[in-house]
């Protein structure tokens, strides 16, 4: 039966935890792709919501959450901020792999393939 009072209650944009990650995810957004970057800034700094978003560009609104989550959660990982901090001490191959996996996202095999060398190489 349905109870009001323990319906899940809505992220509030203003609450300190919330408010915190949401710094660090729009800091860290500057070295995303163009795509990623605005999804990120829309909900993030316009403060838009994932459904006016998906009407705006015609996208299932559970697609394009899906994305969010994905970015959002992939840009406050641990290895995000290492590789942000250190690729550029890396050499060529290590800093291209690493950046397409941890900062774009992509498998080790696209990764791999874009470096031009072989998946156990990567």
């Amino acid at each position: 039966m349905f109870d009001p009072d323990k319906r899940p209650h809505r992220v509030r944009r203003d609450r300190p935890p919330f408010r915190e990650k949401a710094d660090l995810i729009l800091r860290r957004a500057g070295v995303l792709s163009v795509p990623d970057r605005a999804l990120i800034s829309a909900v993030y700094e316009g403060q838009q919501t994932v459904v006016d978003l998906a009407r705006l560009s015609g996208e299932d609104p559970r697609v394009l959450g899906r994305r969010l989550r994905r970015v959002a959660k992939r840009v406050v990982s641990p290895e995000f901020g290492l590789v942000m901090q250190h690729r550029d001490a890396w050499a060529v191959t290590r800093r291209l792999v690493a950046t397409r996996c941890f900062i774009d996202g992509r498998s080790i095999r696209a990764a791999a393939r874009d470096a031009g060398i072989t998946f156990y190489a990567a």
